[in-house]
């Protein structure tokens, strides 16, 4: 901040400059960026299955009348891990998303999944505590009205978000469970089971229908696959109050996009017949962008729409749907009508819960762009 702030010399009084680094902590030793595939390895492996720190230092500078004030703070958050394989820390280090991260991953990318749980501020551990940083801005005085932004479009999620899917992925799944001998699953457990892709919800089914060396998955994920492109309508039905939210976003001169995990050709049909007309782009699972978390969907729907990241809702129902819209930088919205509860949406980044469909239009209506 204070290299920016020689070169401000002419700057008026108001202008703000903010500086922040975050580190990684594991045992009191700072874990910096990977020096190589090796390194980011060895670094993962001492993670998984263990609690460490993030902590972010931030220094918030402020002209008035002339002259520079300095207001600095830190935040700390603790991250605890799941218990990842070797076979899968080399499979996210090969995708080289490590090498520019601090502890050798990034929290709203890949290696999300493999999160168990946080203690402190999410965006704290993705590089910046937003929240913090708000509430030490506004404690010193610094004048923060009008610097909320717009929104100008509306991204969703699809299943659990637009549509209730529970029993279509429910019914094809246990056809093909069955197929293979194996048993068949509570619909309810599909709660859990989607949210990460049509391969990752396979994986889940096939290791809890009894096949937990996933022998049947590349055929699993085949038909499932064919199945749904095929007939991806079966007892799929809209939430109460959605067709009437979109009408009504539409009104207010929203733009509406669809964001999913599911594969894009299934996505293009549910969306076509459930909604017809009323959405600008949908955007399916496909080779072309990486799958949510990984922000690439709802970042090239921005593009194309014309607006900033910034300037967009985006609408989800999972801790993936919360880890991609703040990865995106987007204002990102929890649907509690969905398949997860309030606890997982605000651990995982909402900056707002909503309880049922309409509460988007009111959302919209006090940040919107009319």
């Amino acid at each position: 901040a204070t290299s920016v702030i020689r070169t401000m010399k002419d700057s008026a009084d108001g202008t703000i400059v903010i500086g922040s680094d975050t580190v990684v902590v594991f045992e009191n030793v700072i874990l910096g960026k990977p020096h190589d595939t090796e390194d980011a390895v060895n670094t993962l492996k001492k993670l998984q299955a263990n609690t460490h720190q993030v902590y972010t230092g931030v220094s918030v500078w402020e002209k008035k009348e002339k002259v520079w004030t300095e207001h600095t703070f830190y935040e700390s958050t603790d991250v605890t891990f799941y218990p990842v394989s070797d076979e899968e820390i080399r499979e996210y280090v090969a995708t080289g998303e490590p090498m520019d991260k601090a502890g050798s991953y990034g929290i709203q990318g890949l290696f999300g999944i493999y999160v168990k749980g946080i203690n402190g501020d999410y965006n704290n551990v993705v590089g910046l505590p937003v929240a913090r940083l708000f509430y030490e801005m506004k404690k010193s005085g610094i004048n923060l009205r009008g610097l909320q932004k717009m929104i100008k479009a509306c991204i969703f999620d699809l299943d659990g978000t637009l549509a209730d899917t529970l029993d279509s992925m429910a019914y094809v799944t246990n056809i093909i469970m069955e197929k293979f001998g194996l048993k068949t699953l509570p619909v309810d457990n599909f709660r859990y089971y989607s949210g990460e892709g049509a391969n990752m919800l396979i994986r889940r089914a096939l290791k809890d229908a009894g096949d937990p060396e996933l022998a049947h998955y590349d055929e699993g994920q085949k038909l499932y696959r064919e199945m749904f492109e095929a007939d991806p309508m079966y007892k799929v039905v809209p939430y109460k109050g959605m067709p009437e939210t979109l009408k009504k976003l539409k009104e207010h001169g929203m733009k509406l996009a669809v964001c999913s995990n599911k594969p894009h050709p299934a996505a293009v049909k549910v969306i076509a017949q459930l909604f017809d007309g009323e959405f600008d782009m949908v955007v399916g699972q496909s080779e072309a962008i990486r799958r949510k978390p990984a922000p690439d969907g709802p970042l090239m729907v921005a593009e194309k729409f014309g607006v900033k990241p910034e300037e967009c809702m985006y609408v989800g129902d999972t801790s993936t749907d919360m880890k991609t819209g703040k990865a995106a930088g987007m204002y990102t919205v929890g649907a509690l009508w969905g398949f997860r509860d309030r606890k997982e949406l605000n651990e995982n980044g909402a900056d707002l819960v909503a309880e049922k469909p309409t509460d988007l239009v009111k959302i919209c209506e006090e940040h919107g762009n009319d």
